[in-house]
């Protein structure tokens, strides 16, 4: 939850990072993505794990993606 009470959400089968404004408490993707595990926000950085499942018998290709979060509003 960032200082507006806005939520950031990881969705693993879903379309990323969804975002939900406290002000009309609808979802937006903010940052897409496959396979989104985790979500952190450090300050104005949001930080996300993706690919955090393998491909049947293949090793795990997960890694840690960021972005600013500063200025974005709600579409």
């Amino acid at each position: 939850v960032d200082e507006d009470d806005n939520g950031y959400i990881a969705s693993l089968f879903g379309k990323g990072v969804l975002r939900i404004s406290d002000d009309d408490r609808k979802q937006r993707v903010l940052l897409p993505a496959v396979l989104t595990a985790d979500v952190d926000l450090q300050g104005d950085t949001l930080y996300a794990t993706v690919n955090a499942l393998p491909e049947p018998k293949k090793a795990p290709d997960g890694r840690v993606v960021s972005m600013a979060v500063t200025g974005h509003r709600d579409d």
